[in-house]
């Protein structure tokens, strides 16, 4: 949440504030800009693309490795053999990185033509 506030903050202000202008009363956005169009490119694909991917990946990522600690603790603490706890947890690393896939796939395929 705070890359989204923060991210969008810095675009608008060294973006989007110093190339507007206004012209007989009207706000035009991006009208002065001075042959900086491959900065504002890389900074919006890599602000609004890249970061956004590796935070999916991230969390995603961390969720799965408490559940693999959590699978190892339930192993440890069954006594005969595994245990319907620790099928359930594998059952559960499955689904998250089913979704976590699903999510990244979807963001990536949808956005990518934006950029």
């Amino acid at each position: 949440m705070v890359n989204a506030w923060v991210v969008s903050f810095i675009s608008n202000v060294a973006v989007v504030f110093p190339t507007s202008s206004v012209i007989d009363g009207v706000c035009y956005a991006y009208t002065t800009r001075k042959s900086k169009a491959a900065n504002v490119f890389l900074w919006n694909f890599l602000s609004f693309y890249v970061i956004i991917l590796c935070i999916f990946v991230f969390c995603y990522w961390r969720i799965l490795v408490v559940l693999r600690r959590l699978a190892r603790v339930a192993a440890s603490h069954a006594d005969d053999g595994p245990s319907n706890t620790q099928n359930q947890l594998t059952e559960i690393q499955s689904c998250v990185t089913k979704k976590m896939l699903f999510v990244s796939v979807c963001y990536a395929v949808s956005w990518l033509p934006a950029y």
